[in-house]
């Protein structure tokens, strides 16, 4: 090699290291695109009442719709979907006012409002799904539409889901309630890190910097509207109780014991409330074990639907 092309590659890997830590937004779309690939997902959109959804769709098989929880977006699910979309055909929604669907200012974030939306959403791309994930919000969300819209579901994979009245709070709902150190009210990006990622894990997985800039970013930017919607999703009049009573979907229920964001002890109040439901509680875990714990989350739901199919 010349002194000029080992100068020119010195001078291109200077750059791209510059640019990774002072374009992190180029960079964390970049990511996001190949990783979204990887799962075998493509990016979509649709507008339904003037309102745009962005989604991820791919795979084959059964419909599974995937439901995010508050503050997230449909990227939480791309290690899970990495590893199902060889047996599903997945569809996972940005809901308004998350990810990169519309802000929904003059939309009602209740649940039941929520869940209507994806029955719109849904009918818009033209499926109805076999199966239902959520997370945390999202959970609650899913037992909604389980229990009003889509009472044929082969099964209902509920991860930590918000909504269980009779549960403990929290360590992160108390915070949200004093408002001191909420993982929603966000006044800078450091409050990201130490307030909203770094508590939803025991072992937080690594996350590039770019794309832990553009989180932090869009967070602390959307904090004061987070700050009301969050109000309006514990308005829901039916909790997450009330709603699985006597539900005749197949139920699975995943926890870690480590969630500091909903108290595990909802757990046993589910199980209680939905007898048939196979709960799996993981040691050493936190609130979203799609993506601490990914392999063992899948195992869990593909033996879940190999059982309920049986």
């Amino acid at each position: 090699m010349d002194a000029t092309t080992y100068i020119l590659l010195v001078a291109i890997a200077a750059s791209l290291i510059f640019s990774w830590y002072a374009m992190p937004s180029v960079w964390a779309k970049l990511l996001l695109k190949a990783s979204r690939r990887a799962a075998g997902l493509r990016s979509r959109n649709c507008i339904i009442d003037n309102t745009r959804w962005h989604y991820l769709e791919g795979g084959s098989g059964p419909i599974l719709l995937l439901i995010h929880g508050f503050g997230a977006d449909a990227d939480n699910w791309l290690l899970v979907a990495r590893r199902l979309a060889r047996h599903f055909h997945i569809i996972a929604p940005d809901l308004p006012g998350f990810g990169c669907s519309s802000p929904g200012n003059q939309l009602s974030f209740k649940v039941q409002d929520q869940a209507s939306r994806l029955v719109q959403f849904m009918d818009q791309v033209g499926h109805s799904p076999s199966y239902i994930a959520g997370s945390s919000m999202g959970g609650w969300i899913a037992a909604t539409l389980a229990r009003h819209h889509y009472q044929r579901l082969k099964g209902l994979w509920l991860i930590a889901p918000l909504g269980v009245a009779g549960s403990n709070q929290s360590e992160m709902q108390r915070a949200i309630e004093s408002g001191r150190a909420s993982p929603i009210h966000l006044e800078n990006i450091d409050d990201f890190e130490r307030q909203v990622y770094n508590p939803m894990f025991v072992k937080p997985p690594p996350l590039p910097f770019p794309l832990k800039r553009f989180y932090a970013l869009r967070a602390v930017k959307r904090s004061p509207r987070a700050v009301q919607q969050f109000k309006q999703v514990l308005l829901s009049p039916d909790s997450l109780e009330q709603t699985l009573h006597g539900i005749r979907v197949p139920v699975l229920l995943q926890w870690g014991d480590g969630d500091r964001a909903v108290d595990i002890s909802g757990a046993k109040i589910l199980e209680q409330t939905v007898p048939g439901a196979k709960v799996v509680l993981q040691p050493r875990v936190g609130h979203l074990p799609m993506l601490e714990t990914p392999d063992q989350s899948c195992q869990s739901f593909l033996v879940f639907t190999h059982t309920t199919a049986a």
